[in-house]
């Protein structure tokens, strides 16, 4: 599946996908969505294509929309409101975005 496939960088052992799940696991208090960031690099990069894999698997909303300075993405939301994101042409995995929250920011999305 290639949009799994291009959060993996070439030229790192931690993918971009395993970096930014590392950013995601500490916010899910409860472990149920992110699940534990821990282990070896490989395990954290099998890790993330799961999760990534998860997302597409459980996506009821899918759009596209600019970032601010005018960055256009896609967003897959499952749900729950988990979900990731990628640059417009699909070729750069941009990350992975929690559910939206009441005053998130001011709880660092803690959940």
């Amino acid at each position: 599946m290639y949009c799994v496939s291009t959060h993996n960088s070439p030229n790192a052992k931690l993918s971009v996908g395993a970096r930014a799940l590392s950013k995601h696991c500490h916010r899910d208090t409860s472990h149920q969505w992110w699940g534990n960031c821990t282990g070896s690099e490989e395990a954290k990069n099998e890790h993330a294509v799961e999760r990534v894999t998860a997302v597409l698997r459980e996506a009821v909303w899918i759009n596209t929309h600019f970032l601010p300075h005018n960055v256009k993405v896609i967003e897959v939301r499952t749900k729950e409101g988990y979900g990731a994101r990628w640059s417009h042409d699909g070729l750069e995995f941009r990350g992975f975005v929690e559910p939206q929250m009441t005053d998130g920011h001011l709880l660092g999305w803690k959940h």
